[in-house]
């Protein structure tokens, strides 16, 4: 009992020391706490951002053979077809597929006395899913029907719709895109994306794939085009194997390539 007592009085007398002891321990504690915390919501909020764009997407476009095929030098240009987007669904590990229409960041559109240059882009109703265009209350996204009718509706990246109505309601308005009037039928949720193409995702404009067609004269996906393809994600095929699946299987379809072995189908 007495050596009990005998410590008590040792830590008394350092209770000054012992004080600043704990205080050390509790903000060495809170700190690391509070740092967990912020990397955590970090994180999280990195991946929300992410999602935006879409989540667990491959872009697939065309471009060029990089080597001698068949007798044919490198270089011949290989363009995205309509066909491949049917040609891609049917790949394992591939979970959707939509064909997009882009074009730049040079398209006039009107409102009244407002007017503005624009991305533009033609897609189908995949797309709003894949690539996460999800849109304001009291509006939609684009749906079979605009396509199958090359309906002159739009959805309007927020941006470009704050610089044409301003606060007022843009559902059920008519702009001009390229001097053709289109109804505004939903309008996109403001949100921040760190990946973009052809332009800011705020600004872009989404009409009917079809539409997009007639309006710019185009037969095809010529120009900028791409799938947008949604892998089964981390635990499926990876977006890498996706690719390499893609490309034997358009290569051995558009002659740029064999067909697929057993070692690219993965």
């Amino acid at each position: 009992m007495e050596g009990v007592l005998e410590r008590l009085r040792e830590l008394w007398a350092e209770r000054r020391r012992l004080l600043w002891v704990a205080l050390g321990v509790a903000w060495g504690t809170l700190s690391l706490t509070l740092l967990v915390a912020f990397g955590n919501s970090f994180v999280a909020a990195t991946h929300g951002t992410m999602d935006h764009f879409g989540r667990d997407l491959l872009r697939i476009s065309g471009g060029s053979t990089t080597l001698p095929y068949r007798g044919v030098p490198a270089g011949r240009g290989i363009p995205l077809r309509t066909q491949d987007a049917a040609l891609l669904r049917g790949l394992p590990g591939v979970v959707d597929v939509e064909l997009e229409c882009s074009s730049g960041g040079g398209n006039p559109v009107r409102y009244g006395d407002v007017q503005a240059n624009v991305p533009l882009s033609g897609a189908g109703p995949r797309f709003q899913e894949l690539r996460g265009m999800k849109p304001q209350p009291g509006g939609r996204f684009l749906n079979d029907l605009d396509n199958e009718k090359r309906r002159k509706v739009c959805f309007l990246g927020h941006r470009t719709k704050q610089r044409l109505f301003g606060e007022a309601d843009a559902i059920g308005k008519s702009i001009e895109i390229h001097g053709t009037p289109f109804t505004v039928v939903g309008v996109r949720e403001e949100n921040i994306t760190i990946s973009n193409y052809n332009g800011d995702d705020r600004d872009k404009v989404a009409i009917p794939y079809e539409s997009f067609l007639e309006l710019r004269g185009w037969r095809g996906p010529s120009g900028t085009a791409a799938d947008a393809c949604r892998t089964t994600g981390p635990h499926g095929a990876s977006p890498q194997r996706v690719e390499r699946r893609a490309t034997a299987t358009r290569g051995h379809r558009q002659g740029f390539g064999e067909s697929p072995t057993p070692a690219s189908r993965g």
